[in-house]
């Protein structure tokens, strides 16, 4: 009997869907959505800025990565850390110094998204 409900749970009956969260996940998805799509065109725009040798905004954002990484105490050890590393010799500290990189730059791709589209 128990097999029997949990292989006709969904005929309940039109009552039980959750309406709300199907508009919220569509809203997700679309958000999500534009926000890749924004990472991809601010990605370009700041390979385009150093092509063209034109830095404001570059060392803007990589400002803020950087506040990111060097505001909290244990990023920041560990950042410096990984440095000595690849100063060391070591180049397998360079894929984690990217990964901390493009943590923080997601962080502020994020951010600059929020300040676009007005939700902060």
């Amino acid at each position: 009997m128990l097999t029997a409900t949990q292989t006709n749970a969904y005929a309940i009956g039109p009552s039980f869907h959750d309406f709300d969260y199907e508009r919220w996940s569509i809203k997700e998805c679309a958000r999500d959505a534009a926000l890749e799509s924004f990472a991809e065109g601010w990605k370009a725009d700041l390979i385009a800025d150093g092509r063209r040798q034109a830095f404001d905004k570059i060392d803007g954002t990589m400002e803020s990565v950087f506040d990111g990484i060097y505001g909290d105490a244990s990023k920041s050890d560990r950042f410096n850390r990984l440095i000595f590393k690849l100063w060391a010799g070591d180049a397998e500290s360079v894929k984690q110094i990217s990964g901390m990189i493009q943590d923080e730059m997601d962080k502020v791709v994020s951010e600059e998204f929020e300040k676009g589209t007005d939700r902060h």
